[in-house]
């Protein structure tokens, strides 16, 4: 009776010994940091006043797009009529990219705006800011969009 007690016990070390393997192999593995934003960045939130080299605010009413960046990475804002939402990276002193957005699906009455300004995301590559309004422009240095400041 002795030994097939001492016998359960050591089959069942392996299995404890696999269950505690597992159990690490689950725990929650950091995320790599990223890069560090450069002061110069302006981040926040911010509205949009140009697109295409146009004034918004006469096409677009009361509805201005917004652009909010998130010290996350995240981005997002309000095309005007639906909401979105975009990841961001820096590169070198005045790099941008954005991730492929989402966004809402409402019944928007001006969507000529809206899908240009979508558009500008994916072309964007650089930023700057230029007498308290953010630039953004594509690789060729072609401003695509100018913000400014929310308050």
């Amino acid at each position: 009776m002795k030994h097939a007690h001492l016998f359960r016990a050591a089959a069942s070390a392996p299995a404890a010994f696999a269950l505690l393997l597992l159990v690490a192999s689950c725990a929650a593995v950091p995320e790599p940091l990223a890069p560090p934003v450069p002061p110069s960045f302006p981040g926040g939130s911010w509205l949009l006043v140009e697109l295409g080299g146009k004034a918004v605010a006469d096409s677009v009413g009361e509805k201005i797009p917004t652009l909010a960046f998130g010290g996350d990475g995240a981005a997002g804002g309000s095309s005007g009529c639906n909401q979105y939402g975009t990841k961001w990276t820096l590169s070198g002193d005045d790099g941008i990219a954005f991730a492929e957005l989402w966004s809402t699906k409402m019944f928007c009455v001006d969507v000529l705006i809206e899908v240009e300004y979508y558009e500008m995301f994916r072309k964007t590559r650089a930023w700057r800011v230029e007498g308290g309004r953010l630039v953004l422009s594509d690789g060729s240095g072609k401003v695509l969009a100018v913000f400014e400041r929310a308050e």
